[in-house]
């Protein structure tokens, strides 16, 4: 029997957009009891499925849901062909199953084809919503509007017909909390659009009136205030909170990695286009709200969509070496971190002060902070780190703060006199 076409929205028209699937593939495995087990925006690096326990399961639903997203596969396709290895792995209708927060045993729904329906729309949109948010972040300075649209469903909640028409900027935080799909089985949907069609429409509106209301999960006991019409669960972005959710999961990956691994991954990290994206949100930044500083000692970034969006980037693994140069730990409850990361305040800072480095010079600095030779400084908590590359010496300023995390200040390009220079004065030997 031939499938059935789609319902409209259930899938990409074309090609699946890049950016919903590096969401979805950006995402690690979260075995959980509930959905509220991981809490929104949680769900930016974490993939989960309620009563999915084990990873082997789990792992199996997400390749059926990439192989979906990626060859625009329908639901009817999608549930075909995963149905039958979830009943062979017993993952299928009713059984009891033990809640691990409360030791409670339950008869608990598995799989089913409304299950499956229910994983395909959820993750389909909220891919397909951090996509559009992603680009929407390249594409705003010529189409710098969002217009809430309603989708095709037969009914509509009360609260969504009375946003459709809403037209804000893209980063106002109206998004933050409203950008759809705003609830289970909701088809709503953004479109961007430029300043002239919102001129013809009439111009921006108003934000919609709130109707909040504070609300306490039974099962984790977290409160949430919520916007009455947004379904708590989906009260949040997929896409504003991705990079620095990402940036944060990757730093702390590098923290409890083996050493090498840890230095082997952040050398990748730099390689990858990631860094061509992190430099070009801040080279936007730059030209839109900088365009004519030549020299700045602070930035202060008050776009959190930009900060929210790029996250922090690890640029850096240090080693014990490093930390002899630094002071004790600063408080009993913090320890040591190893990752250097650039803040997107200093790569603004570093694009106006030192516009003559390129990508190829950011790609070396998980060399210079590995290799590097390490001074102190008259701060005790900061050191130079020189390192010559290729003829090219180079000098970076790390700084620890008093939670012990460790940032780069500085970046650039130095001259051999300066590296011979501190020698003489620290009566060191170049390595």
């Amino acid at each position: 029997m031939a499938d059935r076409p789609p319902r409209p929205g259930f899938q990409f028209p074309g090609p699946p957009p890049k950016e919903a699937l590096d969401y979805f593939r950006g995402r690690d495995l979260r075995p959980g009891f509930s959905f509220r087990d991981v809490w929104l925006e949680e769900h930016a690096h974490a993939f989960t499925v309620a009563k999915a326990m084990e990873t082997q399961i789990l792992d199996a639903i997400r390749k059926d849901l990439d192989k979906a997203i990626a060859e625009g596969k329908t639901l009817r396709q999608f549930q075909k062909e995963l149905t039958p290895r979830l009943q062979t792995m017993g993952w299928w209708g009713k059984q009891r199953v033990a809640d691990p927060r409360s030791g409670k045993t339950v008869v608990a729904q598995l799989g089913s084809p409304r299950r499956l329906r229910v994983i395909y729309e959820s993750n389909l949109r909220a891919a397909r919503a951090a996509g559009q948010w992603d680009r929407a972040q390249r594409t705003k300075t010529t189409h710098p509007y969002f217009l809430y649209e309603l989708g095709p469903s037969k009914e509509h909640r009360d609260k969504h017909e009375a946003w459709a028409g809403t037209i804000l900027p893209v980063d106002d935080p109206w998004w933050n909390d409203h950008f759809p799909p705003n609830g289970w089985g909701c088809k709503c949907r953004v479109r961007q659009i430029s300043q002239r069609e919102a001129e013809r429409r009439g111009g921006a509106t108003a934000r919609p009136p709130r109707d909040l209301y504070r609300r306490t999960d039974p099962r984790t006991g977290r409160f949430q205030i919520v916007d009455r019409g947004v379904d708590p669960a989906w009260a949040s972005n997929p896409g504003k909170h991705r990079g620095r959710i990402l940036s944060e999961h990757f730093a702390r990956t590098l923290e409890e990695a083996d050493q090498k691994l840890a230095h082997a991954a952040v050398e990748s990290a730099v390689r990858s286009p990631a860094l061509n994206r992190y430099f070009g949100v801040v080279q936007d930044y730059r030209r839109r709200v900088l365009p004519h500083e030549t020299k700045v000692t602070e930035v202060d970034i008050k776009h959190d969509a930009v900060k929210d969006w790029i996250g922090q980037q690890s640029v850096g693994v240090v080693d014990d070496r490093f930390h002899n140069f630094l002071g004790p730990p600063s408080g009993a409850k913090f320890k040591r971190t190893r990752v250097v990361r650039l803040s997107p305040e200093n790569a603004v800072k570093q694009v106006i002060n030192h516009s003559e480095l390129r990508l190829r010079d950011y790609r070396r600095l998980p060399e210079v902070l590995r290799h590097g030779e390490i001074y102190r400084t008259k701060e005790a908590n900061r050191v130079f780190i020189f390192r010559v590359i290729g003829g090219q010496v180079y000098r970076a300023i790390v700084k620890q703060t008093r939670n012990n995390e460790l940032f780069l200040l500085s970046f650039h390009y130095a001259k051999q006199r300066d590296l011979s220079l501190i020698r003489q004065r620290t009566g060191t030997s170049p390595k």
